[in-house]
């Protein structure tokens, strides 16, 4: 059996405790069973990247990036964010701001180099 030590805030520790309490009482080891069970369900749950993947088919990986919008002007501030570029497109049009003096990235970003999807096959050892 492992152990793990954990800081939680103190707002959330009082929740578990008053809940542990009300569902299990106060036997020895209430509070480590009921948190196994909540790192249980949390492992089970289809992560979130997943689901677009099954929504989105092979473009799945977009979905996983964040876009940030900032004003060529101001660089290190950043205005709106979004997971994807339609909404982020939508939130500059509704603060009325020229999307030619936006800089737009993303989060992490996209890679530099691009595979072309060529697949070589079947080569043959040339002897001179």
């Amino acid at each position: 059996m492992g152990v793990i030590t954990l800081k939680i805030s103190d707002e959330i520790e009082e929740k578990l405790r008053r809940k542990v309490g009300r569902d299990k009482g106060a036997a020895r080891g209430a509070i480590s069973s009921s948190v196994e069970e909540a790192l249980e369900v949390w492992l089970k749950k289809e992560p979130e990247s997943e689901r677009h993947a099954q929504e989105k088919g092979p473009f799945s990986k977009i979905a996983q990036r964040s876009y940030i919008a900032m004003k060529a002007e101001n660089l290190n501030e950043p205005f709106a964010q979004a997971d994807d570029i339609e909404s982020l497109a939508t939130k500059i049009r509704e603060r009325g701001i020229d999307p030619r003096s936006v800089i737009i990235e993303s989060v992490p970003p996209l890679p530099l180099t691009r595979k072309m999807g060529l697949r070589v096959s079947g080569r043959k050892k040339i002897l001179n």
